[in-house]
């Protein structure tokens, strides 16, 4: 329900100049949120039988605390926008005092000069890799927790002659198997590394500016890279043959993931779209529109049935891959720039940014 201006004069009158009950009625209800957040801390660090108060979905939060607001809404007239405020930093609050007791940092892990840009894990999850702005990926083991392998070799060439002009690693991912490593960087190439022995095996040469994101394909015979140029690539990961470009965005492709079966890829971009191709014929498909601001991240569903985005207009979004339509919209603590990802069976969605703490969505809302 939107308010008229009158109407919202009338409940800002209300705030400013309350009668002794409606105070009473807005302490009780700040009370009881005080109240319940206190309860909820208490609760959280203790091992107990209520151990499972703790744990209940933001979803019960969410209905408690805005039970409480509608009960004040009665004296004090219906602002929908201070219920969404309220509930937002409660959860907030809730997600921050949870994750205090059930993540634990274990070690910090040295080694880099520079800014870390990418983190990944290998799909065994035994080793992780890491890219930075000091021009190397490093290899680390999961469970020593050690440096196995420094990969060096991010710098421009001309006739074969190593200049001096290093350049920072954007992007590294794991193939599916473990055995290598795929980095894009700010020299306009991609590179391939043998991860157990942190051998170059390949550089790909063919973007005309900085590769930002890569990524092999389920099977692990291509690869796919996003460039600033605003082309992607599909490349042959044996051969480092380009098999395909894939030219129709207007700006800057901030990634490009491909499907589960690897039969299509879906990319994002400045230009505020999300496009989805054809890995075969490198023909564009379709193009997905309604983000106001540009696409910072894109993935598929696990089903393949689903894309989910996140963008600068503090939206993610859920499509359609069939009907190319939006069918759910996800509003909140989303800050940009933000990437996204979607747990394996597909019922949650992390969405996390360098400006705030990761916020959890249950995927199961697209069907509402």
């Amino acid at each position: 329900m939107v308010l008229l201006d009158d109407e919202k004069q009338m409940v800002l009158r209300r705030l400013l100049f309350p009668t002794e009950t409606l105070k009473l009625e807005i302490i009780a209800t700040f009370c009881k949120v005080i109240y319940f957040m206190f309860f909820f801390l208490c609760v959280s660090f203790k091992n107990t039988e209520h151990k499972g108060v703790a744990l209940q979905s933001k979803r019960e939060v969410g209905i408690i605390i805005q039970n409480w607001l509608r009960i004040l809404s009665v004296k004090l007239g219906w602002i929908h926008d201070f219920d969404k405020l309220v509930t937002k930093y409660v959860k907030l609050l809730i997600l921050s005092l949870f994750s205090a007791k059930y993540f634990t940092l274990l070690q910090i892990l040295r080694g880099h000069d520079d800014e870390i840009t990418s983190l990944v894990f290998s799909r065994d999850g035994r080793n992780f890799a890491s890219a930075s702005g000091d021009k190397t990926v490093r290899i680390w083991d999961a469970v020593s927790r050690k440096q196995i392998q420094n990969c060096k070799g991010h710098f421009k060439k001309r006739d074969n002659v190593l200049e001096g002009c290093l350049s920072l690693v954007l992007d590294v991912k794991f193939s599916p198997d473990g055995k290598s490593i795929v980095s894009g960087s700010a020299d306009n190439l991609i590179r391939l590394w043998d991860s157990n022995s942190g051998k170059l095996l390949q550089t790909l040469a063919g973007h005309s500016n900085e590769v930002w994101r890569v990524e092999f394909s389920p099977d692990g015979q291509k690869l796919v890279s996003a460039s600033y140029d605003r082309t992607a690539s599909i490349w042959n990961a044996k051969s480092g043959e380009r098999l395909k470009q894939l030219v129709g965005h207007s700006g800057t492709i901030t990634n490009a993931r491909f499907s589960p079966d690897g039969q299509t890829i879906v990319s994002c971009s400045l230009d505020r779209t999300i496009r989805i191709w054809n890995v075969e014929s490198g023909i564009q498909l379709n193009i997905l529109q309604g983000h106001t601001s540009p696409v910072d991240d894109v993935q598929y569903f696990p089903d393949g049935q689903t894309i989910v985005s996140c963008s600068n207009d503090h939206t993610i979004r859920l499509w359609d891959v069939k009907s190319v339509k939006e069918i759910q919209r996800l509003e909140g603590c989303i800050l940009s720039p933000c990437s996204i990802t979607v747990s394996l069976d597909g019922i949650y969605i992390n969405n996390i940014s360098k400006r705030t703490l990761p916020l959890i969505g249950d995927s199961s809302l697209k069907s509402n």
